[in-house]
């Protein structure tokens, strides 16, 4: 049965949605004050995060066409291919059975890399077989083709997203290597027409502008190019991914990182891992190959890791540790650490 939230995005058109998403922050935002709220809340959220993941990335492949200068992918140990088509099956059917809201399709590749259109593979199944599951794409956007484009509209592929990273392409092809920027706008306004001539309210199409020194004097050009072309226009932060022993990292004092209860990554050989910024899977917390999703969320090192953050003892997690970024959550996750309170 499709969510309120879909229910209410099928009937807005697609330039709405961003005003939409908005004014729910500001709504949540406004709930948040009470604590009581909150409290009641998570007593009702936290048993259904603990039986499944919201959320699960899967790396369909993990070849991509580009170099970018913030991705440590060129260093990767890990086998640079696309995930076996059984083992994706395998992934789709336990997340339809557990209730699994979203899955996105991404990870230190790109879908669209895939030879002879097998991408359609990938999202039919997951398409045919898990029709309640919101499908993101993530993707560089450079081989996403009209073809791809069109098959994107008439899978009903929720939502589409590409970090762009600058308005120049002075400035987007020294950060982004291999990829020319003409050809990544061209194909990302196509599909935005193609659905639109169809008459179709998704993908809903995302850019966003990873904020760096290298393109920070091109963000409101970015912003003022793109406003009213994509449905949701963003400036994102660049997450710290490699350890830097000599760098002070400020983490989120606050609260448990919200990932560790909402998101659950698998690579395309089947370890699922920590987080999506371990990209050389180091922090490995299971095999989807071996274990089924719902015994890799409930398993020993996850709970351990939540213990952690819970504990506020998160430091002894390499990862965590040198993270610059902790995802705080929704409106009614904790406010501060409260031991005990969480099931691990």
């Amino acid at each position: 049965m499709a969510s309120w939230r879909e229910r209410i995005s099928r009937v807005l058109p697609p330039g709405a949605r961003a005003r939409a998403v908005a004014t729910e922050a500001a709504v949540t935002r406004w709930l948040g004050r009470s604590g009581a709220l909150r409290r009641l809340v998570r007593r009702r959220q936290l048993p259904l995060h603990l039986r499944r993941p919201y959320h699960v990335g899967v790396e369909v492949t993990a070849a991509c066409n580009a170099r970018c200068i913030m991705c440590p992918r060129h260093l990767m140990d890990r086998a640079m291919r696309p995930m076996a088509f059984p083992l994706f099956k395998k992934i789709v059917d336990e997340c339809a059975a557990l209730g699994v809201v979203e899955m996105a399709l991404n990870g230190y590749g790109d879908i669209f890399t895939l030879r002879r259109e097998r991408y359609r593979e990938y999202i039919g199944y997951l398409r045919a077989q898990a029709p309640g599951v919101r499908v993101v794409i993530n993707t560089n956007a450079y081989e996403m083709d009209e073809s791809a484009a069109r098959y994107l509209v008439e899978a009903g592929v929720h939502t589409v997203h590409t970090d762009i990273d600058g308005a120049t392409p002075e400035t987007f092809e020294k950060i982004r290597q291999y990829l020319r920027l003409a050809q990544v706008e061209s194909n990302i306004l196509r599909l935005v027409r193609i659905r639109d001539a169809l008459g179709k309210t998704r993908p809903t199409v995302r850019v966003g502008i990873i904020a760096m020194p290298e393109n920070r004097h091109e963000i409101p050009m970015f912003l003022a190019k793109w406003q009213g072309k994509a449905d949701y226009v963003a400036v994102d932060g660049l997450i710290n991914r490699m350890a830097d022993p000599n760098a002070e990292i400020p983490l989120d004092q606050g609260r448990p990182c919200f990932e560790l209860w909402a998101k659950l990554h698998i690579w395309a050989d089947g370890k699922a891992v920590l987080c999506c910024e371990d990209w050389n899977a180091e922090h490995v917390v299971g095999d989807a190959s071996t274990q089924s999703i719902e015994q890799i969320w409930s398993g020993a090192p996850l709970r351990k890791a939540r213990a952690h953050h819970l504990a506020k003892t998160a430091g002894v997690i390499d990862l965590c540790r040198n993270c610059s970024l902790w995802r705080r959550g929704p409106y009614w996750w904790f406010d501060e650490w409260a031991v005990g309170e969480a099931t691990t």
